[in-house]
């Protein structure tokens, strides 16, 4: 019976007792059991965790996985997964909950500035995210909301891309990690959201982290950076993000700065407002 090194915070919310689940998907870094819709990751514990994830010691991970079929059927019941003759055990199993500051606004200058520290190291294109820009209309929080533009933007990102968590549900995932910080969405763009993933618009597994990110729950990695973003020295966080998949940490990465620039926005309409205010007053 394998022990986990760490559980994501959603998983036992995930399983119920005599629950049966099948195999999903295998890679060299671990598995996904399915069960309807939902994804539970099975993985080693060499980068980090994901909020729907059990880690396990690479070395069991490689036991588990030699015998593992497509028609394996993998039955949870009395707080353990039950792989034919082989188990994990999730009753001492406990997930470490993250409490995500509020982002101080004033810092945005000087995180932005690490953000772009960051982009001429890892060779990222930031000034591609300015044909976003025009989107961003009718998606802050103080815009009138507007929800065909909300659902253009959405779906201009759902699904874009290749591989198992495709570019821009990444992005996605980004933004919405900063949203988490600092709140600058109108309301409607998480209700969009969740009801176009409804529509199996991108992978199983994106629409797994995006249901994650919904809920305010995310990688490790992507923990990691918003952690920091209250001390500005974000850089050593980024490097650890952009190690995360092929690219996904990299397309999070970028979805993190677009949304730091929207907030960066705000707060310079609302400096200027102030001050046409403030002149206004005189006469």
């Amino acid at each position: 019976m394998y022990q986990p090194v760490m559980i994501g915070n959603l998983v036992k919310k995930y399983l119920k007792e005599q629950l049966q689940l099948k195999i999903h998907s295998q890679f060299n870094h671990g598995f996904n059991l399915q069960q309807g819709k939902q994804l539970i990751f099975i993985g080693d514990d060499q980068k980090g965790s994901v909020p729907f994830g059990i880690h396990l010691k690479l070395v069991d991970l490689q036991r588990l996985q030699e015998n593992l079929t497509d028609k394996l059927i993998v039955v949870y019941q009395r707080e353990a997964l039950y792989f034919g003759d082989q188990s994990i055990d999730l009753t001492q199993s406990h997930s470490s909950i993250t409490e995500i500051e509020e982002l101080d606004p004033r810092n945005i200058t000087s995180i932005l500035s690490e953000f772009e520290k960051f982009e001429k190291g890892a060779g990222l294109d930031f000034l591609a995210l300015l044909k976003w820009q025009e989107l961003a209309t009718g998606l802050l929080a103080d815009s009138k909301a507007d929800c065909q533009k909300i659902e253009e933007f959405i779906l201009k990102l759902i699904g874009a891309g290749i591989g198992l968590t495709p570019a821009g549900d990444d992005f996605l995932v980004g933004i919405l990690a900063i949203n988490q910080s600092y709140s600058f969405l109108d309301s409607i763009f998480k209700e969009t959201l969740e009801s176009l993933l409804g529509k199996e618009l991108t992978t199983d597994v994106s629409i797994s982290y995006l249901e994650a990110a919904l809920e305010g729950s995310f990688s490790s990695g992507v923990l990691g950076v918003i952690k920091q973003l209250q001390s500005g020295d974000v850089t050593e966080a980024l490097n650890k993000l952009s190690q995360s998949g092929s690219s996904s940490g990299c397309d999070t990465i970028m979805g993190m700065y677009w949304a730091l620039v929207q907030i960066n926005y705000l707060q310079h309409r609302e400096i200027k407002n102030e001050k046409t205010c403030s002149i206004g007053t005189r006469w």
